[in-house]
């Protein structure tokens, strides 16, 4: 891959949302929540270990915002993309 995203979020932030997910027999699932987070945290620390190790750039982005301002990050990025690449392509 050319570039990492990983979007940065707080632990109790995302246990809250992970609570509040539509699935209304998992949305009270405590311990399930709390083994989704572990998961994550255990595979995504080594993902992006693994991507650094080959020398992929890895961008950290805000995640505990609204949607609409994460979305506005991701599109920062596009934009700042967008020259590098134009250049190579020429």
């Amino acid at each position: 891959p050319e570039l990492a995203i990983s979007l940065d979020c707080d632990d109790t932030l995302l246990m809250e949302r992970e609570l509040l997910r539509t699935d209304l027999k998992a949305s009270n699932d405590v311990n399930g929540a709390l083994q989704k987070l572990r998961r994550f945290r255990k595979e995504h620390k080594a993902t992006i270990n693994l991507l650094r190790e080959n020398h992929v750039p890895c961008i950290n982005l805000d995640g505990s915002g609204s949607e609409e301002g994460v979305f506005k990050q991701l599109l920062a990025i596009g934009q700042l993309m967008r020259g590098p690449a134009a250049v190579v392509g020429k």
